[in-house]
């Protein structure tokens, strides 16, 4: 039983998500509803164990972020990707050096629900 729980901590990324799903092909087989397990999507043994350890909010990137969310893009103003993705990449280097952690360990960027000040702005 031991091995059986090591294998699947292990191998959690290889499981698939069960949904509930109609079964619709109608020759009473089956219950109307089932549950089913999809494949993963993706192979996750391609990312590295200690990829997003680490994530740095970056709220100066709010304004362009939420202006390009809204429709609002100011002429004179950096595309919100651009602003987002420099002001991203000085965030993990800074981090980096404070912090000793390799920046591939560490993802930054802006999310709305974690800026305090987002309805003010």
């Amino acid at each position: 039983m031991n091995e059986q729980r090591t294998q699947m901590i292990k191998d959690w990324f290889k499981l698939g998500v069960v949904e509930v799903r109609d079964y619709t092909v109608g020759d009473g087989k089956f219950p109307d509803r089932i549950l089913v397990e999809s494949r993963p999507a993706q192979l996750l043994a391609q990312a590295p164990d200690t990829a997003n350890l680490v994530n740095v909010q970056v709220p100066e990137v709010g304004p362009h972020v939420l202006a390009a969310a809204a429709g609002r893009s100011p002429e004179g103003m950096l595309a919100p990707e651009a602003v987002e993705a420099e002001s991203a990449a000085r965030a993990v280097g800074e981090a980096a050096r404070a912090t000793g952690y390799r920046e591939e360990e560490i993802t930054a960027g802006y999310l709305e629900k974690l800026d305090p000040f987002r309805d003010a702005r």
